[in-house]
């Protein structure tokens, strides 16, 4: 996860990012204790904190269509300039008379901030490019996140108890403006954009914003991860809403208690960070999601039903880790399935999702706690939250048999479908099944394919007769099949991951906006091409399989040269087209395999074909790639060593 940390720019975004949400959680923490000291409302309370999310709804898709126009690391420090004077108008406010003007700051503040955040979320993809560093990075966000919320959050009551709140309204104030100190040095530059045909500003600005909602629309995940964030993000904040009344009503607590639970809250997502990364290693986005919002909704339940300080430090450490591991996985999802040319747009969009579920939950926690009660509404959010959960299913579900079919191109499932040739099978003992083929070419005369659903293996009639399977031997397991090939003498190649578009992902390619730093390559770019091979290594041209010759070949540019670049070929007698990738080590990390992977297939599906992607299982970064590019997991496919006998 620290590897990360070797990107200066984004050591630079992300110190920026300590500083300036230090401030915010001081001044979060203060603002509404003091507005609650001032007018002694439970209304007026939960209002300072909804202010902040009016601006999220109104501001939210039109500020992402200027940070995919403009340089994200100017709109970035422009905004913290701004932010920074509209907090300094709050030092103005003595008494309840002036608690407006603590609505408006806030209001202002947080619409700046709809400019801000798209920016800082574009450029960090673009910095880290979209792979298992994006993750790292994404998970190191959160925690340091969860130190910001270890320390500012007790800070923040302590300065207000022992200073007051134009104390923490000063630090605020500096604080955005060290953070506009630090992005002012980051080197990374967007790619220019194509050129656009003329065109009046708003027509140009309203085609700018219908491509981003045309993604939305089009990416079945995102709407489902969106559904999803909009129930947990209206859960949680009505819970945030009540946190106040709940420590003055039920704990009779004050603002000292706020921060520490806080800084509870903070150990927790700092505890989170490393967890999560883990986690992407290893458990799918599906079951992450799942398993982090039930958790996460039995901890809420358990604190808000434990009526007592000390208990509830320790269960808001609790929170942490399953919120943490929920939202990089949500950040993380976002990124990879949107192009970096509307990065803005589409993050935007999801901001302004959680605006908008944020202040329904402030204003639903708000008015139910009203009537109903603080510890029964912090039990409805709760529950509100567990039911976010099963919202997946809806999703794309690739472990599902049934559907898998009808996920992939019939191109696809016909293809392997025929080759492993369901008419003639020999033996079927559960969810494993051996056929044999006649037809199969000399160098697959042996072949193991294993999907979600089941395992089929296929061999000819000559293996067949040797390995004892006619239509009347008994029924042979998957255990006892490898047993016979290993006493047969033969030998299966090590498995390769089969990845392929699910039919929607291909329209959305199709849809894609062309890359200006990928283009095809022909034989005139054979100096080029040849400059590029002569520095990688022999392992990597190995493997990658990379050459000017074949069908379709593309590169990515940077710095005036050549620094991936993919070829593909026809695959197996089907319209299918696989793939070989490589990237210059230093030019690793950073979405140029992802681009030049994309156009590739985009080439190849606009040609009638279906785009393949094959890596070993233990190619973990190849893995990253392929779902960086957006393709679905399809199966396993060992076939037979070309060194044994057939």
């Amino acid at each position: 996860m620290l590897g990360v940390l070797r990107i200066g720019d984004f050591r630079l975004l992300l110190t920026s990012q300590f500083l300036s949400n230090t401030g915010d959680w001081l001044l979060m923490v203060a603002a509404p204790f003091f507005v609650f000291e001032l007018t002694g409302s439970t209304m007026a309370t939960g209002l300072t904190l909804t202010a902040e999310s009016v601006p999220a709804i109104l501001l939210g898709p039109i500020a992402g269509v200027f940070a995919d126009r403009w340089d994200r690391r100017r709109i970035m420090i422009a905004t913290d300039l701004l932010r920074a004077a509209t907090v300094l108008s709050m030092l103005a406010v003595h008494s309840r008379g002036g608690v407006w003007i603590v609505y408006a700051a806030l209001t202002l503040e947080a619409g700046f901030g709809q400019f801000f955040n798209p920016a800082r979320g574009a450029l960090i993809p673009s910095i880290i490019g979209r792979g298992p560093e994006l993750s790292a990075a994404n998970a190191l966000s959160q925690l340091v996140g969860g130190v910001i919320r270890l320390v500012g959050g007790p800070l923040g009551g302590a300065l207000y108890v022992f200073f007051g709140f134009h104390i923490v309204v000063a630090l605020d104030v500096a604080s955005y403006l060290l953070s506009a100190a630090l992005t002012l040095p980051i080197r990374h530059r967007a790619e220019p954009r194509a050129a656009r045909p003329p065109s009046s500003p708003l027509r140009a600005f309203r085609t700018d914003l219908r491509a981003g909602l045309s993604h939305l629309r089009h990416s079945p995940d995102l709407r489902v991860l969106f559904v999803i964030a909009a129930l947990f993000f209206t859960g949680n904040a009505m819970l945030t809403a009540l946190l106040v009344p709940y420590l003055g009503g039920v704990l009779h607590a004050g603002a000292q208690s706020l921060g520490i639970l806080f800084g509870a809250l903070g150990a927790g997502f700092v505890l989170g960070g490393p967890l999560s990364r883990l986690v992407a290693d290893r458990l799918s986005d599906r079951i992450t999601i799942v398993a982090s919002l039930l958790a996460l909704a039995a901890v809420f339940a358990a604190s808000f039903n434990t009526p007592h300080l000390a208990w509830d430090l320790a269960l808001f450490t609790l929170i942490g880790p399953p919120a943490v591991c929920f939202l990089v996985t949500a950040d993380t999802a976002v990124a990879r399935r949107t192009p970096d040319e509307i990065q803005g747009r589409v993050g935007s969009v999801y901001l302004a999702l959680q605006g908008a579920a944020t202040l329904t939950g402030m204003l639903g926690g708000s008015i139910l706690g009203e009537h109903l009660g603080v510890v029964t509404t912090m039990n409805l959010a709760a529950a509100l939250i567990a039911a976010s959960a099963p919202v997946i299913l809806l999703g794309h579900r690739p472990s599902a048999g049934g559907r898998v079919r009808r996920m992939f191109s019939p191109v696809v499932t016909d293809f392997w479908r025929e080759s492993f040739a369901d008419g003639n099978v020999v033996s079927r003992e559960g969810a494993f099944s051996i056929a044999v083929n006649a037809d199969l070419r000399e160098d697959r005369q042996l072949m193991v394919l294993t999907t979600p659903d089941r395992v089929r293996a296929v061999l000819s009639p000559a293996l067949a007769e040797v390995l004892g399977r006619s239509s009347d031997a008994a029924p042979m397991s998957e255990a006892g099949f490898r047993e016979a090939l290993r006493e047969a003498g033969l030998t299966l190649h090590d498995a390769d991951n089969l990845f392929y578009y699910a039919q929607d992902d291909l329209q959305e390619l199709l849809r894609q906006e062309p890359n200006t730093s990928v283009r095809q390559l022909t034989e005139a770019d054979a100096a080029l091409f040849d400059v590029f091979t002569a520095s990688a290594s022999e392992q990597d041209l190995d493997d990658a399989y990379v050459e000017l010759d074949h069908w379709a070949v593309f590169g990515a540019f940077a710095d005036d040269r050549l620094v991936s670049a993919a070829s593909m070929y026809p695959w197996g007698g089907a319209k299918v087209a696989d793939l070989g990738v490589m990237t210059l080590p230093d030019y690793r990390g950073r979405g140029h395999a992802r681009a030049v992977v994309r156009a590739s297939y985009k080439y190849a599906a606009e040609q009638g074909y279906q785009p393949q992607y094959r890596c070993q299982l233990d190619n973990h970064a190849s893995v990253a790639l392929a779902k960086a590019a957006g393709l679905t997991h399809f199966g396993t496919w060992e076939p037979i060593s070309t060194e044994d006998p057939s």
